[in-house]
């Protein structure tokens, strides 16, 4: 319990009344899922409200966020019987029995309804989620993916918006890995997409950057995954959606827009050591969604080289394919 030592009592306070809320509320609340469900609370509503439900620091570990502090509450409401554990077969191996955390009755509400009212939320979408799933979806959270192992997750280093909880699915994930593999293969159409909004959206652009890190769709992040700038590419993406690409030309072709997206990804440094591949598969998969296909014998036979604006359109240029 030495981690809850550092909180003072509103905080200590507050995580205690997350704690019994779900300890109430899920039927199958595994002991391990507690603070996953505290951090997609946290997700939830600051992407909303711009407002953190909680300062209890959560890590990004190979199982996703989690936060030693709330694990500390736990225990310690576990020692004073306001929750209790009870064992259940593990879904995975009877063998290895599972701890549920349980609550006979919860604290008396003191949040503010709005954090109710995203509790609520979380409670309707993930209340009765295996944990796999809940995993699965943890991993692919922007705070998460943003943050290098083992470092903390700074909500605050985020702008937030309303799309922040979201994720690509694995059908999703696994369309743009193979893109990545093989970019002159068909990955769907441009229903979603229009010439005068921003090329790919951030979802997408990290599971490319995800992809050449060598993660797979379903995959974890590596011990030795860097992480990305979440603020740069949202600023770049906003530009891009107003029309503001610092006169680097007009709009008026779906080249040009891919050629904008490209060079300020690449002269952007958001994405470490595959800055520059990362921008370029961006570019091209905006252009595969439009309609385009690419030319694979060239591909295939020349490496990415532009250095400025009118290279990268060329270069955009030359791999297109008439239809």
């Amino acid at each position: 319990m030495q981690a809850a030592q550092y909180l003072d009592r509103e905080e200590k306070d507050r995580l205690k009344e997350l704690i019994t809320f779900f300890g109430y509320r899920v039927p199958h609340l595994q002991m391990v899922k507690v603070d996953k469900m505290i951090y997609i609370t946290q997700l939830y509503h600051y992407g909303a409200h711009g407002e953190l439900v909680t300062n209890a620091p959560f890590l990004s570990l190979s199982r996703g966020p989690h936060s030693p502090v709330i694990k500390s509450v736990m225990e310690e409401l576990i020692k004073n019987r306001t929750i209790y554990i009870e064992e259940n077969p593990s879904e995975i191996e009877s063998a290895n029995p599972c701890l549920l955390i349980k609550c006979d009755s919860p604290s008396t509400p003191t949040l503010p309804a709005a954090i109710l009212n995203t509790l609520e939320a979380v409670l309707k979408e993930w209340g009765k989620e295996k944990f796999g799933k809940v995993l699965d979806y943890l991993t692919r959270t922007i705070p998460f993916i943003s943050t290098p192992y083992r470092n903390p997750i700074d909500f605050r280093k985020i702008p937030p918006f309303t799309g922040l909880q979201e994720v690509l699915d694995l059908r999703q994930r696994t369309l743009i890995h193979r893109f990545v593999k093989s970019p002159w293969e068909e990955v769907g159409d441009g229903r979603d997409s229009r010439p005068d909004r921003a090329p790919v959206s951030i979802h997408e652009i990290l599971e490319i950057y995800l992809c050449l890190c060598g993660t797979a769709p379903q995959g974890i992040l590596s011990h030795d995954y860097h992480g990305f700038d979440v603020k740069k590419v949202l600023e770049i993406l906003q530009m891009l959606d107003h029309g503001d690409g610092q006169g680097l030309g007009k709009k008026e072709t779906l080249i040009s827009k891919a050629t904008e997206c490209t060079h300020l990804l690449a002269r952007s440094g958001c994405f470490k050591y595959t800055n520059e591949k990362v921008a370029f598969q961006a570019g091209m998969f905006f252009l595969k969604k439009m309609g385009y296909r690419l030319d694979q014998d060239f591909l295939k036979t020349n490496s990415f080289n532009g250095k400025g604006y009118q290279e990268t359109k060329a270069w955009f240029e030359r791999i297109i394919k008439e239809n």
